[in-house]
């Protein structure tokens, strides 16, 4: 059931992330749902790859960027969901660093309040 609530929440972020930056689209509730399940299967993926097998490498990277190595990791997660969907668009890397902050704020806010 939390990893419902979780989905949720994450799709109403990203939904609530497309409406306030310009330049990422979304067509409507099933392209926040579609582009909700296309960023968490993706972050899956990619958390596996470079925190799990890779991980001894990407702590320190993590720490001698200060965090940036992540905001990287998800901006291109983002463009990696933007080119397999026609649902979700991000029109360049701007709106997709903005994207990212801005979801992972709202995420972790409505988080934080229902869970």
């Amino acid at each position: 059931m939390g990893f419902i609530w979780s989905f949720l929440i994450y799709a109403v972020a990203v939904f609530a992330a497309a409406y306030l930056i310009p330049g990422v689209k979304l067509s409507g509730i099933k392209g926040a749902v579609i582009a909700a399940i296309g960023l968490l299967v993706t972050r899956w993926v990619v958390d596996f790859f470079v925190y799990g097998i890779f991980g001894i490498v990407s702590i320190p990277l993590s720490i001698l960027t200060l965090g940036l190595f992540s905001l990287v990791v998800n901006v291109f997660i983002i463009k990696i969901v933007d080119a397999f969907s026609d649902d979700f668009e991000v029109q360049g890397i701007t709106p997709a660093i903005l994207f990212s902050i801005v979801l992972t704020v709202i995420n972790a806010i409505l988080k934080w309040v229902f869970i």
